[in-house]
């Protein structure tokens, strides 16, 4: 029998719970038989809060990298990550772990897809809900994910919705610019594309919307909305 490898501690909780599930599940699948191998590496929960606190993901993975291998040590054949938000990093640390790591985010698309859902709703801490990793592991499978707004999350008033725009260089002559745009106008009208970016979340913006000087006199709003918190927060280019 293969041997689990468990980086726990990550989520305590979860560390317990995933702990239980695979207990019983191993007995349900093979009743009276062998209990599972599992080794728990537990690591420090706050640790890990932090360096992603901090947005220190290259940190993250150093941190997590040589608890792997510990894992590996002990003699585990394969091992996960029993949490969600450290998976942030999966792809990191699974190109530099000496065993297969399972992603629980591949799993869980796995199985939805194996149910049928098309379009699923994400709960989990800020950084599992605001990071890509689940959403790009979903899109891939032409699964919707859908997230709780930042007004649901608590932040009251938060308004900052994601767009895309297609832009040419500087001092492009205008009739390239306005045929460039008529043929995006036609693209956006072909109901398979519709269809695909409403699938990934996205909204067709109404055809008035559709023009370059729409667009300019958009990015001059945004450019001054965000100005004033930008320049209040004290950021800048690194």
């Amino acid at each position: 029998m293969k041997i689990i490898g468990m980086i726990g501690g990550i989520g305590p909780e979860s560390t317990i719970d995933y702990y239980r599930r695979l207990l019983e599940g191993a007995q349900k699948r093979n009743p009276g038989g062998p209990a599972l191998q599992i080794i728990i590496n537990s690591i420090d929960l706050q640790k890990g809060l932090d360096l992603l606190g901090r947005n220190q993901l290259n940190e993250l993975t150093e941190y997590i990298v040589p608890e792997v291998i510990r894992l590996h040590s002990a003699g585990v054949d394969f091992g996960f990550l029993a949490a969600n938000s450290p998976h942030i990093v999966f792809g990191d640390i699974a190109r530099r772990s000496p065993i297969p790591l399972v992603s629980i985010v591949e799993a869980t698309c796995a199985e939805a897809k194996a149910r049928g859902f098309k379009k699923l709703g994400l709960f989990g801490t800020r950084f599992t809900m605001h990071g890509r990793f689940y959403p790009d592991v979903f899109t891939r499978e032409g699964l919707q994910l859908i997230v709780p707004t930042a007004d649901e999350q608590g932040l009251k008033g938060f308004d900052s919705p994601g767009w895309y725009a297609f832009v040419a260089p500087a001092k492009t002559p205008a009739p390239v610019i306005a045929r460039l745009n008529k043929a995006l106008v036609v693209a956006l009208e072909v109901p398979a594309v519709r269809e695909r970016l409403q699938q990934l979340g996205n909204a067709v913006p109404p055809p008035a919307q559709l023009s370059p000087e729409f667009l300019a006199q958009f990015i001059r709003s945004e450019i001054a909305k965000w100005a004033v918190p930008i320049k209040a927060s004290g950021t800048v280019l690194d």
